[in-house]
This record gives structure tokens, sequence and C-alpha cells, in this order.
């Protein structure tokens, strides 16, 4: 059945709200303990429903409404300062504005600026992939709904405008 953003072995792995946004919380080793001392539920260190990832997840729901009510008294930044100081894997799930202009994104040229028929001018994502000898380059927005139906079904399917008028008109494409 669908977790969420939970794991289905691991427990606590998943995203957790804060008093103003939300934290990826990433244990699956040894972070149990110091885990449970930011969250000043210390008396869950050493309970044996919670000695393993496998008794935790078979215990979620006695766990579940602690580590959201915990979690929510904290704001990100709070949250992210307390897990990082002690090792523990998360990070901040970012609303669009704020990844679009994170200074990596910005470092990486994730966001480019681009003209758009219909727009003006569109800000559209970038490639990923940044290979020094062959760099990949977006040279245009995406494509409007239908935009290029007709080149691609003369082109690939071979079909005569006649026929593409037809299929356009009977609503196949």
């Amino acid at each position: 059945k669908a977790l969420g953003s939970r794991h289905a072995l691991f427990t606590p792995f998943q995203a957790f709200a804060t008093r103003d946004g939300y934290i990826v919380v990433a244990i699956i080793g040894t972070e149990w303990p110091l885990f449970c001392a930011i969250l000043d539920i210390v008396e869950f260190i050493d309970d044996p429903r919670f000695q393993s990832s496998e008794l935790r997840t078979k215990n979620y729901a006695v766990l579940q409404p602690i580590f959201e009510q915990r979690m929510k008294t904290k704001t990100t930044p709070q949250g992210l300062d307390e897990l990082e100081q002690v090792g523990i894997p998360c990070g901040p799930i970012n609303t669009i504005d704020i990844a679009a202009n994170h200074p990596q994104t910005k470092a990486r040229e994730m966001v480019l600026e681009l003209p758009h028929p219909i727009l003006g001018r569109a800000r559209v994502i970038n490639s990923p992939i940044k290979l020094s000898r062959t760099p990949c380059q977006v040279l245009q927005p995406s494509p409007e709904l239908g935009e290029h139906t007709q080149e691609i079904v003369t082109k690939w399917l071979g079909l005569d405008r006649d026929e593409v008028e037809k299929l356009q008109s009977s609503g196949s494409i």
C-alpha cells in the first residue's frame, strides 16, 4: 500500500512537517539515540519496541504521532541544524521558488530564460547533465500541445498532408 514519503523498511525515514516547511530524515544506522535526544524522547532509546529499524517500523503507529508532534515544534532551519550537528542524514523539502533561486541551482545554471512564441520570455529547466566536452544545451522551451504533430506524422509515419488532415479532423491526432 502507499506509504507517502515513508520508507517501507526503515523508521524513521520520511518527510516531517516543521513549523514552516518540511524536513526529510533518513535514519538507517546508529542514529536512533541521537534522533530521540533531538526530539526529547530519550525514554524511547532503550524501549524494546524500538531497538531496531524493523521493530520501529512494526511499531510505527506508536511513533508516528510523536515524531510529527515533536518535529512541528521546530522551524526547518532549526531542525536541520540540530540534525546535521549530530550527523543525521536530512534535508529540506524546498518550494519551487526556493529551489529555483538556490545558490547551487544558479551555480549549475539550472534555470534558463528563453524566448517563447506565446509568453514572450519563459523560464525553463536546463539539463542536469553537465559534460565538459559535450555540453547539453536547451535551445527552446517545450512545444505547445500538437505543435509538431504535422511534422512528426509526415516525417516519421510517411503520411501525406491529406492523410494527416483526415486524422486531425477525425480527432485521432
